[in-house]
Parts: C-alpha cells; structure tokens; sequence
C-alpha cells in the first residue's frame, strides 16, 4: 500500500539536484567544499513545480531480519530480557534538507528523523536524528569555507562496536574549513573543529570523550587529472569514563591523547577509465600515563575501474592510526582491504557486491603499535544488493549481508536481509 502511494505521489521528472552539506570530525581528512551558486538564491524565484521548493523531503523505509541482534558470540546464551537472538526490525526515516544564498554566501540545512521497532525485541526499539547546519562562505575570488554545527544519534553496526548488545553513538560537533587559493595551482587549507561524543553501550562508553583539532596544509593540481597535497593534523582527546574500561578488565587508559598526524595525498586519473586515489603518512601519539612518543606510519591506496559503461570494479587497501572506536584502548591501528563491483543490468535495475577484511587491534602503552587491548579482532564481511529505480523519485532495495568477527578466540556471525523502499522528490 505505501508503495502504491509513492508511485502516485511521484512526479513525471525531476528538476533539481541535490547539495549535500555535512562537517568534518577530527579524523575525516576530506577538504571538499560545495560550490555556491551565483545566480539568484532559491527562495527568491517562482517555481512552477513543487518539487521545485527551495527544501527538499525524503522518506525511507525499509523492513529486515537480523539473525543476531545483539551480536552474542557462537554458541553463548541470549543476554537477559532478549527475547529471541534473531528479530524482524522495521526502520522509518524521514528527512529534509534547504539552502538559501545570500549574495556570494549560502545558509544551509539538512536534517533527518529516524525510529527502528523490533517485532519481539521491543526493549531494543531505537530513536536517530542527523542534523547538520551552517554557512558556506565565499570572501573574495580566493577563499572559500563551511562553518558548521552537527547533532546526530545513531545506532552503530555490529562490526563498530565493542562487545555484546546495542550501541547508539550521540555525536555533537562545530567544524570549520577553509581553502585560499595562493597561486594558479596552489591552495591553502586551513580546518579546525570540536566534537563530543558518547555511546549508550556499557563496554563502549569507555571511549566517550570530547576531541579538538587543528589540520593545515597545501594542495597542488599541476593538470586537471593529478592533486597532490600534504596536511598536517593535531588532535587532543579527553576522555571522561574510562572507569567502563576498568569495568571490563582494561586498566590504566589515558584520560588525555595528543595525536599528531602528517600525511601527503594524491589523486591521478591514470587512464580514461582508471583512477587511483592514495596517501602516507606518520602518527605520533603522546598520553598523560606513558613516558615518551609512540610513533606509526599509515597509508591508503585505491583503484577504480570503469570497465564499461555498465560494469566497474575498486578495490583498496589501508593502515591506519586513529582514536579508538572499537577497542579499548589509548590508540587503534586498523589493517583493512576491500573489493566492489557494480554492474548495471538495465537503465532501472543494478547488482553491487562487495568484499572487505579488517583486522584491529589497540595499545594502551606508549608504544601505539603494543599489546593489543578489549575488542581487537578480526573481521570479514560479505554483501550483496539489487536497487531498482522505479521512477525518478521512488526506488527499492533488496540486501544481504554477513559479518564475522573473532576476537580473543571467540567467533560471533551476525546476517541480516533487508527490504527498502526511499522516496526522493528531487
């Protein structure tokens, strides 16, 4: 019935494009900026459909089964009050986002309101928000910039969480970024920040912390087909409940982290249909309970490859150095690799399916590349999806997924098979 609701309420074409607007955290090492239009502001014309409207609306629905909802380990018994270890869950999503120019300058505002229902879990029914808004600024023909304030409450998935249960992340962030062109190929970027964050997870609310940070560094585009930049990053990170690690065995975590990062990035087109995108680079970690520096180096590669207008293949590689998410721990070294596949079927109907293979482990020494701390691991995971376009607003999704984790010698799976339907007036 909702379906046939959306397919009448859908209009015949679209006529806008969609501006995302969202701010950077302390470890998102992205200086994209949206462009800013330099005709009329949107509020400001006639519109003659209204799709048209200066906001835009969406909604998502989807239905799936998760056959461990509360990821327990193989072989161990469903946590209390869990009513079965597989559940139908329903989540509903309603969103909207609007930009408004001001001469060269531009208000933005995206937001989203979400709820998940389980069928027997009622315990676990959920409530999300996203909310991001700000200004994208323009000062002379040089400098362009975003500032931003973010709030958003999430529930992480099984593979981003540390132990058993449900985690719901509550994240509050002010960024800021700039970008200054100082020569025909060269930019300045400059970018600072404050979060907060905090999991509702017992064993995960051992890494609530509030974070600030300062990133500056140079870009060079010699061609249209090759960026070469280098950016130097520092954090500090407070800690305000180690005590939930203590509770789970891990004693003696900072409650201060001061990470510096240096990294040199490029980005080549290779070929017509060959593109690469990569980076090095060092991290130097220093805490308030260990003597000394601890020091690691990182890097990421990818490839991707349009094979044909229908088929394209990526596939990537990374180690990274980075404040702890799903370990325990003063630092988290994460090894990962990944490979993808899209391929077209016709005009309306794709298949994507994908590959990826991490391993995580933590520090709680000087030393980041240490002993390994509460939930290091391994983990692979494996989906598959099928997206039918069915009208230019309305489009479906059927997925599968499945994820394994060992973690001290104890293997968790957990498949979930999901339904969706998102309706997109623009």
């Amino acid at each position: 019935m909702f379906l046939c609701v959306l397919l009448f309420l859908a209009p015949a074409t679209s006529r806008a494009q969609p501006v995302a607007a969202s701010g950077s955290a302390p470890d998102d090492t992205s200086n994209e900026l949206v462009a800013i239009p330099r005709n009329a502001s949107g509020w400001n014309r006639a519109y003659r459909n209204w799709s048209d409207l200066p906001f835009r609306l969406f909604v998502n629905q989807s239905i799936s089964y998760n056959d461990n909802v509360t990821g327990v380990a193989n072989g161990r018994p469903i946590g209390f009050g869990i009513v079965s270890k597989g559940d139908w869950l329903s989540s509903t999503t309603f969103g909207g986002s609007t930009k408004m120019n001001l001469g060269q300058q531009q208000l933005f505002f995206d937001g989203n309101l979400g709820t998940t229902k389980y069928k027997s879990n009622s315990l676990l029914d959920k409530r999300n928000h996203s909310v991001t808004g700000g200004l994208n600024w323009v000062f002379t023909s040089r400098c362009a910039g975003r500032l931003s304030a973010s709030s958003s409450a999430v529930e992480t998935t099984f593979e981003d969480m540390i132990g058993t249960g449900t985690n719901t992340a509550s994240v509050f962030a002010l960024n800021q970024t700039a970008r200054c062109r100082v020569g025909s190929n060269t930019s300045l970027i400059f970018d600072t920040g404050w979060s907060s964050s905090e999991n509702s997870n017992g064993a995960s609310a051992g890494n609530n912390s509030t974070a600030k940070f300062v990133r500056s560094g140079l870009e060079y585009t010699p061609s249209s087909l090759t960026t070469i930049g280098a950016n130097a990053t520092y954090t500090e990170t407070s800690y305000q409940n180690r005590a939930a690690a203590a509770a789970v065995g891990v004693i003696g975590l900072a409650n201060r982290i001061n990470r510096t990062n240096l990294q040199v990035t490029l980005q080549r087109q290779l070929t017509q249909k060959l593109s690469f995108n990569g980076s090095v680079g060092l991290s130097a970690v220093t805490t308030n309970t260990a003597p000394g520096t601890g020091t690691g180096s990182t890097y990421s590669a990818s490839l991707r490859w349009a094979a044909t207008p229908k088929l394209s293949l990526s596939v990537s590689s990374a180690h990274s150095v980075a404040s702890p998410t799903t370990v325990l721990a003063n630092s988290q070294t994460t090894d990962s690799q990944s490979i993808s596949a899209s391929y077209a079927l016709s005009p309306k109907v794709s298949v994507q399916s994908g590959l990826s293979r991490s391993v995580t482990s933590g520090s709680s020494g000087g030393n980041i590349q240490g002993a390994p701390a509460f939930g290091s691991g391994l983990a692979f995971s494996f989906s598959s999806s099928v997206s039918y376009q069915a009208t230019p607003f309305v489009s479906g999704t059927a997925s599968f997924q499945n994820t394994m984790r060992s973690s001290s010698g104890v293997d968790t799976n957990v498949k979930v098979f999901m339904l969706g339907l998102a309706y997109r007036p623009y």
